[in-house]
């Protein structure tokens, strides 16, 4: 077995290099084999060496270089390593390192070398930028107070290969952040800000403002001021988890009295520009069905949507409103109250029935026929009697026919009855004393609240409420009629 000891004063000598020259990465190695008496050897060997982050037998080669033909002359050999494989700078960017020697086919020789300081100044080169005017290869130039990069491609700061002009963090280094603070003071007793701007580091893919776009005022809170959510796209302002595209939510200190505002400006001269907030819907990749574009208003909550005084109009499917609402179609609502008068063309009802709200003495229930309460001036009653000219009417709203027009009296409150006085309802009808047809006259019946057919003409006279629209051949029942006092 070959054995090898290294010359001190010559072993792991690196190449020097002129001021400001590119740092050379060869290594100058020399060394004596020696067979297991302890002769010099003679002759050429094939020689591997290897570097490693250890002493152990057990670890990885970091780097490994082969020579072959090595000429040995009384055990002496001299050679330059890092001329068949490259030796980067980083290999001696970590900690301690280890050389290890193969000679021929033997095991590697042991023990393994520990490389000193000498070889670590290959990683010198990427010092070069400490030399004032910049270094050889110009990376860096400083110029009186400033610093400029010379180089033609990136710049990573924390990032082994950066992809833009200036990348700050690395997709591919476990917990980077990639973010940036900037800071000013005003004078040296007057105020100070920082902010962070960039992608902060998170231990969650889904929660909190990691690997999103933030800006963050370090001095007003834990969340920032602006974000652009990770996997989604949305903005957020106010708020670290933005539902929508744009959320914008005004932080429970704020003294301001909109969480958004649109404000016009105007030129110089005096010419005003307009401001208006718009939502559009725009096709995306050719796309022929696009949705509503809607605008939600205090979606879950109370709250007005107005016109500040002396604004402008509001068009409904108009660009030129000349009211104060103007709608260029149809307007649907449950209920519309105008506290003034209302001017319309035609006036289309979709109800059967025009009635009245009158108080009255007693409940009664839709269809029932009410009458004057002879006890109670101006309220009416369940009518109780036949040919009763006390007949007021029919209550509206029987069987899902709903009453057309609803005026609201002078004392009537809500509660009070709906009494149709003109067109059809349907009323409660007895048909004991005969079948009600198709045309016959109403009158008040002696059963509470029905009506049945007017057949003696005379006791008729002031006590028809109107004509039946469908027949009641016997017994009680429903008859459609159609309202019509006399």
């Amino acid at each position: 077995m070959k054995r090898m000891a290294t010359i001190l004063a010559a072993g792991l000598v690196l190449l020097a290099a002129a001021a400001g020259a590119e740092v050379p990465r060869l290594i100058n190695y020399q060394g004596i084999l020696t067979d297991e008496e302890g002769d010099p050897l003679e002759g050429t060997h094939t020689l591997s060496f290897s570097v490693y982050a250890d002493s152990g037998q057990g670890a990885a080669a970091l780097w490994t270089e082969r020579h072959e033909n090595v000429p040995v002359e009384r055990g002496l050999f001299n050679m330059l390593l890092g001329g068949i494989m490259d030796i980067p700078p980083s290999l001696f960017a970590g900690g301690e390192r280890w050389l290890g020697v193969t000679v021929d086919t033997d095991p590697e020789v042991r023990p393994r070398m520990r490389i000193a300081a000498v070889a670590y100044a290959l990683r010198a080169a990427v010092a070069d930028s400490s030399l004032g005017g910049g270094s050889a290869d110009a990376d860096w130039l400083i110029t009186g107070d400033d610093m400029v990069a010379g180089v033609a491609g990136n710049v990573g700061i924390g990032a082994t290969a950066p992809a833009r002009r200036l990348q700050v963090g690395d997709t591919g280094i476990p917990d980077a952040e990639g973010m940036i603070r900037l800071a000013s003071r005003s004078g040296t007793q007057g105020s100070n800000r920082a902010w962070d701007i960039g992608v902060p580091e998170t231990d969650s893919d889904t929660s909190g403002p990691g690997y999103s776009f933030v800006i963050d005022d370090t001095q007003a809170g834990d969340d920032p001021e602006f974000m652009v959510k990770y996997g989604t796209g949305h903005v957020g302002i106010g708020t670290t988890a933005p539902a929508a595209p744009l959320e914008v939510v005004k932080p429970t200190d704020s003294t301001a009295d909109a969480a958004l505002q649109v404000t016009t400006r105007y030129l110089v001269g005096g010419y005003p520009m307009s401001s208006y907030l718009r939502v559009d819907r725009t096709a995306i990749d050719g796309a022929t069905s696009l949705g509503d574009a809607n605008v939600n208003v205090n979606g879950t909550s109370a709250g007005n949507v107005y016109l500040a005084a002396g604004g402008g109009d509001v068009g409904v499917g108009t660009t030129q409103p000349d009211a104060r609402l103007d709608v260029a179609g149809d307007l649907r609502a449950d209920a519309i109250r105008c506290d003034g008068h209302a001017y319309v063309d035609i006036l289309h009802i979709t109800g059967a029935d025009l009635a009245e709200r009158f108080p009255a003495s007693e409940a009664a229930a839709p269809g029932t026929v009410v009458a004057i309460d002879p006890a109670r001036p101006g309220e009416l009653c369940v009518c109780r009697e036949a040919y009763d000219r006390r007949v007021a009417g029919v209550v509206s709203g029987a069987r899902g026919l709903p009453a057309g027009a609803v005026l609201g009296g002078l004392t009537a409150g809500p509660e009070a009855l709906p009494v149709a006085l003109s067109g059809r309802v349907w009323v409660r009808a007895d048909a004991t004393g005969g079948p009600i047809a198709p045309g016959d006259l109403l009158t008040s019946a002696a059963t509470p609240g029905h009506a049945m057919a007017a057949r003696d003409a005379a006791r008729a006279q002031g006590a028809v409420l109107g004509k039946a629209m469908t027949a009641l051949d016997a017994g009680t029942g429903w008859v459609l009629a159609l309202v019509n006092l006399q």
